[in-house]
């Protein structure tokens, strides 16, 4: 076969394969023979059906199976020998194959860029040191206190309230018709919680025990429900009971129901998993900062099968849904506006990816079997009564366990630089670790 490089780009090669028709014949041939000794056919012996009734009979499939082995293994040569680093799979394009005039196609081959060496000791970040205030845990205790607290219906004949716990009644109408899963009875809602549409809750209060109220509201949209943004929707309701939460006391009595020797356990319980959380957020920080400095510091040409790959994916997860939570079908103008406007997004994605894929490489980082069998395992647990089917689509999509293997490669590679990059560390308030976190979520959303 020969190979002849017909367009020669940095990250681009396209390639000229030719078979002649002598060798296509050849090859063809050889592979029918192979194939007659397993043939069964009626009349003929295994191995002795004659060559024109296996070129009838077969000969398209020894055809295909010559080209397969003989394209695969020729180009994978010639790659290793130019030492080409693929980006993507090769992808074909058949420009001749007519019976006597041999096989001829063209490859699109796109290679991976060289990558300037990380230099760690151009990256340093800061590491953000939170010390909880003792205000802090015991608003979170007051909170446990107040999740754990009982209710008691009112003896009083007052209306509803902010804070009280009504059980009602309800039922939905849109369009005349009731609305799908928008009916319950004996319902019990917490005043103020947000859990209905906005103005429900609000048409609640003042309401007393046995009384009987329209509510015409709005979905909001956009909605959750699609089909439901936008509309128009009367809810009819009951009020049964209403409740107040009694108050719990902060005591050993309530650590012992919550599992705790005494209050002064849970306090430090309590105060420990504040501590985690803020580190977590300062983590994050950091990994946001070390992937804003290599973006900003590191310069080099993307592979354009893999942008328009990632630019894909990016509209595919954020595009506009249909009411079946299917992605709309998009006007070629609607399409090339979110390609537009995603594009920046993916040259950042892309470049970071190709980053820490080199650092991983050069540094010999890499996700073991037992760290993606835990993961795969951590998923299987999110979907309780499911597991074995999880397992099962893990097993049968290598695809699906590689979308897996991405991020936890990542953060290990980022473990990698926190540990051998300079970290400055900075004590702060939980208000001003806050505002860095909303800063950054701000800048995150304008890019």
């Amino acid at each position: 076969m020969d190979i002849k490089i017909i367009r020669d780009e940095p990250l681009l090669k396209e390639l000229s394969l030719t078979i002649p028709q002598d060798a296509m014949e050849k090859g063809v041939e050889a592979r029918l023979t192979e194939m007659s000794k397993k043939v069964k056919m009626a009349g003929f012996r295994p191995g002795k059906v004659p060559m024109a009734v296996m070129k009838q009979k077969h000969g398209a499939q020894a055809q295909s199976d010559f080209l397969d082995t003989t394209l695969n293994s020729e180009l994978s040569k010639f790659i290793r020998e130019k030492a080409y680093k693929l980006a993507l799979a090769p992808q074909y394009k058949v420009d001749q194959m007519k019976e006597g005039e041999g096989f001829k196609c063209s490859v699109i081959v796109e290679l991976l860029p060289e990558i300037e060496a990380v230099n760690m000791d151009r990256l340093s970040a800061t590491q953000y040191k939170v010390k909880v205030p003792e205000e802090k845990v015991n608003e979170t205790l007051q909170q446990i206190a107040k999740e754990h607290a009982e209710t008691a219906e009112i003896k009083t004949k007052r209306g509803v309230k902010k804070g009280d716990f009504v059980v009602l009644d309800f039922e939905g109408i849109v369009d005349g018709k009731p609305l799908e899963n928008g009916t319950a009875h004996d319902y019990e809602l917490e005043i103020g919680s947000g859990s209905f549409i906005k103005g429900f809750e609000e048409a609640l209060e003042k309401m007393k025990v046995g009384d009987q109220k329209s509510i015409d509201l709005q979905f909001p949209d956009p909605y959750h429900a699609a089909e439901l943004a936008g509309k128009d929707v009367t809810f009819k309701v009951t009020i049964n009971k209403i409740k107040e939460a009694q108050p719990v006391e902060l005591n050993d009595a309530l650590a012992e129901k919550l599992g705790f020797k005494d209050l002064t356990l849970l306090k430090e319980e309590v105060s420990k998993n504040m501590e985690k959380e803020y580190d977590r957020i300062s983590n994050q920080l950091i990994k946001s900062e070390i992937l804003d400095q290599l973006d900003d510091q590191y310069k080099f040409d993307l592979p354009e099968g893999m942008l328009q790959q990632e630019i894909s994916s990016i509209i595919e997860q954020v595009g506009p849904r249909d009411k079946n939570g299917k992605l709309k079908k998009l006007s070629d103008e609607e399409l090339k506006a979110m390609h537009d406007e995603q594009h920046p997004v993916a040259v950042r994605r892309v470049k970071l990816g190709l980053l820490l894929a080199d650092i991983a490489s050069t540094n010999k980082i890499e996700v073991t079997n037992k760290e993606l069998d835990d993961a795969v395992l951590q998923r299987a647990r999110s979907y309780p009564g499911q597991e074995r089917q999880v397992f099962e689509y893990f097993q049968k999509n290598p695809d699906a366990v590689a979308s897996l293997k991405a991020p936890l490669l990542e953060n290990k590679v980022i473990d990698f630089l926190v540990k051998n990059i300079k970290l400055n560390e900075k004590d702060v308030t939980i208000d001003a670790l806050q505002k860095l976190v909303e800063a950054k979520n701000t800048d995150a959303e304008a890019a």
